[in-house]
């Protein structure tokens, strides 16, 4: 990241907490597709800072409210969203840092985690808005029948947007022959709204 974005993206910071926000470091960390990911330290501080491409704001943002339900669930840590803005030139998310080195070697501890926040219960399937999976699209209508939910708005939306990019027909088609036979393969199997 160049010294100009370093000094727009202090800029939108300190404007948004309202405070002055200087970078004294950033870092590269790779190990991602979709966003350029950054180690910034400020006033001995370490932050971690994603950015993209003008137009990507809406995924970010997106990002920022799931981390702080999924903080809310008090099951596992996640990062704190700190700041979400844009330059001219790109959008940002700025997150508290995590040292996640020593998660790498506790999965199980991790896969723990993420099943006892599923266990949180909801009144409907689905999320309080569409989201994203990657750059891609999901949508999330509340519903209280699963397997419609899933048959409907997980396969079949991803289905319709597989369409729409041209995947081709028999796959198009063994996924119609697992829609169809949902219902079946599920009558014994009722989750509970998580």
């Amino acid at each position: 990241m160049n010294s100009t974005q370093l000094k727009a993206i202090e800029a939108e910071i300190s404007r948004c907490l309202d405070t002055d926000f200087s970078i004294d470091d950033c870092t590269d960390i790779h190990g991602g597709d979709i966003n350029q990911s950054f180690r910034i330290s400020s006033r001995n501080q370490l932050f971690f800072l994603k950015s993209n491409r003008i137009g990507h704001l809406p995924l970010l943002k997106s990002e920022a409210r799931s981390l702080t339900e999924i903080s809310r669930s008090g099951a596992i840590k996640v990062p704190s969203p700190i700041c979400c803005g844009q330059t001219d030139s790109m959008v940002f998310l700025l997150l508290e840092f995590l040292d996640l080195s020593a998660s790498r070697r506790n999965s199980a501890a991790l896969g723990q985690a993420l099943a006892d926040m599923h266990r949180q219960s909801s009144e409907h399937f689905g999320w309080p808005e569409n989201n994203f999976i990657g750059h891609t699209p999901q949508q999330n209508p509340r519903k209280t029948d699963w397997v419609d939910f899933w048959r409907t708005d997980r396969l079949g939306f991803q289905a319709e947007l597989a369409a729409k990019n041209h995947c081709p027909g028999k796959t198009l088609d063994l996924i119609e022959r697992v829609r169809q036979v949902t219902a079946e393969f599920f009558k014994n199997y009722q989750p509970a709204p998580a």
